[in-house]
């Protein structure tokens, strides 16, 4: 797997499980919502400015976003406004999760 695709995997997911559409991640680190919507769908590879501020508005270290397997790593549950009151650990959704959501 490509940095690229861990990138988009994991920023989709992280986004998912705080609680935040790709808008409301978006205006918290200030970038346009296109692009975030780019990084996911691995059109774009972002700066490392770009992953600091999206890292920031996740309250995560910047290099979770380029860690494969994080899921594996995400060890307690925090969801919605309990993830966006401060950094906690976050539970990441399975890929079948993530496709019902789709549906």
């Amino acid at each position: 797997m490509g940095l690229r695709q861990i990138v988009a995997k994991n920023l989709r997911t992280l986004r998912f499980a705080r609680g935040y559409t790709q808008e409301e991640l978006s205006e918290l680190a200030g970038i346009n919502r296109n692009y975030t919507g780019m990084i996911e769908r691995e059109e774009r590879s972002p700066s490392v400015d770009t992953l600091e501020k999206l890292a920031k508005a996740l309250r995560i270290d910047p290099d979770v976003l380029l860690t494969a397997g994080i899921a594996r790593h995400q060890p307690a549950q925090a969801e919605g406004e309990q993830a966006r009151q401060g950094i906690v650990p976050v539970h990441v959704p399975s890929q079948r999760t993530l496709n019902q959501t789709r549906e």
